[in-house]
């Protein structure tokens, strides 16, 4: 599916549609779900079975302490992986189509991923760092 959403996505600005939002939220799409999908799918197959199939209760996510904390920092690594993704996707359509009139819009993606990827440090891994809470005794 994401291979067929980027070949639409390339296709439709081959053919000389000006590049919009949707276009490089395609490719965000894409580096979204190449690294976040598996998480995505265990997460909600717990919930499912644990809910609907008699399944164990799922797994909880840290919240205190150095877990939380290198859990965060997972999560952060994950969402670099998913802009490295789409900035690559980003930079394949722009040379695919070789039009900077047509793929202008799309660059505005990078200050986004970069500005996305800053928050998401300070509001996650730092966020926890800085509000740590230790473990009960």
């Amino acid at each position: 599916m994401d291979f067929l959403l980027v070949a639409f996505t390339a296709a439709d600005l081959k053919s000389g549609t000006t590049a919009t939002v949707a276009h490089g939220l395609a490719a965000a799409y894409v580096g979204f779900t190449l690294a976040f999908g598996a998480v995505m799918v265990r997460w909600a197959d717990q919930r499912f079975a644990h809910r609907f199939a008699g399944g164990p209760a799922p797994t909880q996510i840290p919240d205190r302490g150095w877990p939380a904390v290198r859990y965060e920092i997972g999560l952060w690594l994950r969402g670099i992986v998913a802009w490295i993704i789409a900035l690559a996707v980003l930079i394949a359509l722009i040379t695919f189509v070789d039009n900077d009139a047509i793929t202008q819009p799309l660059h505005q993606w990078f200050r986004i991923a970069l500005g996305s990827v800053i928050l998401w440090f300070v509001f996650g891994p730092v966020w926890s760092v800085v509000f740590f809470r230790r473990t009960a005794k």
